[in-house]
């Protein structure tokens, strides 16, 4: 049984060392392991110091700036600041972002694809003129953003708001606020190319032409029948004579002509030019502030340009007695005067009056130093209208005037008027029978229908008839001059074709009213600059290059890049250094040429110091970490060495035993 025992025991230490052995060989492989971490963790510090990262400066959207990784993101990001640069792969396919690539798809399906690809980046064509109108109570533009003294003129009312301008101009839809009725306009480029527009310019053309051989010929006529008339003023105007004596010569030639067929005609010219006549109208009037009565009921004081005039009664008359005022040193005189009382048919805002010639007399010697009585007229008239029955008259009926003695020039500026009046007016104002001769008439009258016709025509165009009920020459009464003389019929005013044919107009003329109200404000402050605008409304031209350049080269092929890829620094710098793609640069003129990067003063190499600190804290501690597990294993491998060594001694000391044992019974048995 003790040998039993014995073998027993030793089984279970054999066991026991081949564990250890077993456990030891395990740590000695887990220590292996940690050497191979501890390697890597050095790898990858060493890499943080000795691999830069690639870097960009340029300008964020905020106009800041700054320097960032390289990015692809960073890289094609936009500001007017900024070089567009791109990347190609080795197919030549231009790299965009996946947001990119969707635009462009979306774009090209379009019927403008550049226009709309320029529009999803905040890029319109349009203008800033109308935005910078000014607005009357109505919402109606008044002036194209022009100053006048320091503030907005509202010399001109378009009569449609700066909105629904800009709509009329650029074309589209526009809702009108107050009614809620929507207008669709087809733009004024669009308009001057529509069939009904060049219908319309062939309708005016023909009509202008009608009416210009209309006027040669009445012209032709006027100047055959007064021309003989007029050869000795012309004799008289190259003499160089005065400014009177030319429109004296008018007077009696025009008298002459009234004999045969300008009969009474002079009288027209009379009453325009009725200052000639009457002299004392001409000149600055003074009204007066007050009138009172005097110091008894037979006497009035009217104040009026700074003087107060005494008037006494005389009978049912009134006549001066005198005038006081202040001079300029303060000194008042009192001036006994006397009025020469004029007839006047045409006192300023009066149906009949007084008018006195303010005069002074006093005696003075003569040449021969004999006392004689002088009379001084003044350079003013007191003018007063008649009193009624009872009471003061009206303060407002009453004034003063200067008397202003005619010039030379403005004798010449009544001969020079009346001249012209009589070409331009008097052939229409006493008919063509009297003015032409048979031949004339003819050609004439022909002339006449053809204009007429291109007239209607022209109307018609507008779906209104023409009307015939001016004598016989079909000209309504209110599209001639004051003296019935032959005008442009209105057909292409803005104003007349608004109050003939309405606002809002039907039919062909409303296709191109729009037209006719932007060249009213055109023809004031010319056409507007159209240009591309960002989202500001500012004009934005570089914006407008830099997409432009986009869009051209990815019609030449592109790739979209996926987002995790656009803003990783390790993708770009990964396709750069390794040859996977190529930069390009679009320079001024829109061209994009090979370019390399380290070419560029925008792009760097440089150690990211935060980068290095990170990876050397993640080294620390990952060696603390191997360090520690190793220092475990160390303790477990000594333990482990311990207990072999206890095992083996106990070992050998039972094999030792169990060896003598065996000898003592093979001994017994044998003998």
């Amino acid at each position: 049984m003790g040998l039993a025992a014995s073998q027993a025991q030793l089984l279970t230490m054999t066991s026991r060392m081949s564990a250890n052995e077993l456990r030891t060989q395990m740590i000695s492989e887990e220590k292996r392991r940690l050497a191979t971490a501890s390697s890597a963790a050095s790898d990858k510090y060493a890499m943080a110091l000795d691999s830069p990262h690639m870097m960009i400066t340029n300008y964020n959207p905020a106009g800041v700036k700054q320097t960032q990784q390289l990015t692809f993101n960073s890289l094609n990001s936009y500001n007017k600041l900024n070089n567009q640069y791109g990347l190609v792969d080795s197919l030549g396919r231009f790299l965009v972002s996946e947001k990119e690539a969707t635009n462009f798809q979306i774009a090209i399906a379009s019927a403008d694809p550049l226009t709309t690809f320029l529009n999803m980046h905040g890029l319109e064509y349009g203008t800033t003129y109308f935005t910078n109108m000014a607005t009357n109570a109505d919402g109606e533009a008044t002036y194209p953003g022009y100053l006048v003294n320091g503030e907005y003129s509202d010399s001109i009312s378009i009569g449609h708001s700066p909105e629904e301008l800009k709509v009329m101009y650029l074309g589209g839809a526009y809702t009108d606020p107050k009614t809620g009725v929507e207008k669709i306009y087809s733009g004024y480029e669009k308009t001057l190319e529509t069939a009904t527009f060049k219908q319309f310019e062939q309708l005016i053309e023909e009509y202008y032409m009608a009416y210009d051989n209309y006027e040669r010929l009445v012209q032709a006529a006027i100047k055959e029948d007064i021309g003989d008339k007029m050869s000795d003023l012309e004799t008289l105007e190259k003499s160089g004579a005065t400014g009177k004596v030319l429109y004296d010569a008018l007077k009696n030639t025009v008298n002459r002509m009234g004999e045969k067929s300008f009969d009474g005609y002079f009288e027209e010219i009379k009453e325009n030019f009725a200052w000639l006549e009457d002299p004392y109208q001409s000149g600055e009037v003074t009204r007066a502030t007050a009138v009172k009565q005097g110091a008894d009921n037979n006497e009035i004081i009217i104040t009026a340009n700074g003087m107060d005039y005494t008037l006494r009664r005389n009978g049912d008359n009134y006549s001066l007695a005198s005038v006081k005022y202040t001079d300029e040193e303060g000194t008042v005189h009192t001036q006994n005067i006397s009025g020469q009382r004029q007839s006047n048919d045409s006192l300023q805002n009066n149906d009949k009056g007084l008018a006195y010639v303010l005069t002074e007399q006093f005696n003075a010697p003569d040449e021969q130093g004999n006392m004689q009585l002088q009379t001084i007229t003044s350079n003013e008239r007191l003018i007063i209208p008649e009193w009624p029955a009872d009471g003061l008259p009206d303060v407002d009926g009453i004034f003063v005037q200067d008397i202003s003695p005619l010039t030379d020039e403005d004798y010449l500026e009544a001969y020079n008027s009346a001249k012209n009046s009589i070409a331009e007016n008097a052939f229409y104002h006493y008919g063509l029978d009297a003015m032409v001769t048979d031949s004339s008439e003819v050609a004439i009258k022909d002339a006449k229908n053809v204009y007429h016709t291109a007239a209607a025509r022209l109307s018609q165009f507008y779906k209104s008839d023409f009307k015939k009920d001016h004598k016989d020459y079909g000209i309504d009464e209110d599209i001639l001059g004051p003296n019935n003389e032959l005008e442009r019929y209105k057909l292409d005013d803005l104003d007349f074709i608004k109050e003939r044919y309405g606002e809002d107009p039907g039919g062909n003329f409303k296709a191109i009213y729009p037209v006719f109200i932007l060249d009213r404000l055109f023809g004031e402050h010319a056409e507007p600059q159209m240009a591309w605008l960002n989202e500001k409304g500012e004009v934005d031209d570089h914006k407008k290059q830099w997409y432009t350049n986009l869009f051209e080269r990815m019609q030449k092929g592109h790739k979209a890049v996926e987002d995790g890829c656009a803003s990783s620094p390790e993708w770009i710098k990964l396709q750069l250094q390794n040859g996977y793609a190529v930069m390009e640069q679009a320079d001024f003129e829109g061209e994009w040429k090979p370019f390399i990067a380290t070419n560029s003063t925008d792009i760097t190499e440089k150690n990211n110091a935060q980068a290095i600190v990170i990876a050397e804290a993640e080294y620390n501690r990952e060696i603390a970490k191997i360090q520690n597990k190793d220092k475990r294993l160390d303790l477990q491998m000594k333990a482990l060495d311990t207990e072999h060594s206890v095992l083996q001694n106990e070992y050998n000391s039972i094999q030792a035993a169990m060896n003598k044992n065996m000898e003592r019974v093979f001994k017994y048995f044998s003998a």
